[in-house]
């Protein structure tokens, strides 16, 4: 469980006025829940997970957390700094205090989820490519085994199949039990895996709730199927756009007026 109480945030500006990243934010994350953060750019979102993580203490407010948190920042892979993969991914696990043996099983399993196989453990994690840096560095968040696992932007810098592998892994893992939190500013990413979404504008929470109900209350929000859908009905299709929130939504929707003509 994570809980805010009227929190907010200034990052010191050095002989001017303080600058306030997050104004008087509150709300409370359930454990087991799989949560989406949008907002503009600027809007605290990667300030509002450091303060979840506890990188970060709030200027005033209070913060509760139950369990253990990984953060992965919105460019993993610039926390890689072991000589070899493997190494970098055991890191965790290790300080955690878990035997060498269990920490390179845990890292063994996690590589292997992400398509990272044996031919990578052994080379330095700085000559991968974008992608693979990338892989590798969420496969040292995912070998924390933590009771909440938080990802800015996670899928910045990979390709739709990774996207998607990444995506299926984070929900197994929810299934399981864990706390899920990714911030993306792909409404569409969020709509089809999460189920509750925080909504951060000009640095206050404007919106927490239901994925499609928070989605459908603001239209900056609009989806690419939401977006479709209200070209067809602009078109003459009677359709409530609001509806599509995501691409099953949008074939159910001409479905059933197609079934009604």
């Amino acid at each position: 469980m994570i809980s805010f109480k009227n929190v907010s945030f200034c990052y010191p500006s050095y002989g001017q006025e303080p600058k306030k990243a997050l104004a008087d934010v509150s709300f409370t994350i359930p454990d087991g829940t799989f949560v989406g953060i949008a907002g503009n750019m600027g809007s605290g979102k990667t300030t509002l997970c450091s303060l979840m993580s506890g990188l970060l203490k709030p200027t005033s407010g209070q913060i509760e957390r139950t369990g253990s948190v990984s953060f992965a920042m919105q460019f993993p892979e610039n926390q890689l700094f072991e000589g070899t993969v493997i190494k970098d991914v055991m890191f965790g696990p290790l300080n955690r205090g878990l035997s060498e043996k269990e920490a390179r099983m845990i890292s063994e399993k996690c590589l292997a989820s992400l398509g990272l196989g044996e031919s990578f453990f052994d080379r330095n994690p700085l000559r991968l490519s974008g992608g693979e840096k990338r892989r590798v560095a969420l496969a040292g968040i995912l070998s924390m085994d933590a009771d909440t696992i938080i990802l800015d932007e996670p899928c910045a810098g990979l390709d739709p199949k990774w996207r998607d592998r990444l995506y299926g892994i984070l929900q197994d893992l929810n299934r399981k039990g864990k706390t899920v939190i990714i911030v993306s500013h792909n409404t569409d990413d969020i709509a089809r895996y999460c189920r509750t979404m925080l909504y951060l504008k000009s640095s206050e929470l404007a919106d927490i709730g239901n994925v499609g109900d928070v989605i459908c209350r603001h239209e900056e929000l609009e989806n690419s199927s939401m977006a479709f859908a209200r070209r067809l009905s602009e078109a003459g299709m009677e359709i409530d756009y609001k509806k599509a929130v995501t691409t099953e939504d949008l074939a159910s929707l001409i479905a059933d007026r197609q079934s009604s003509l």
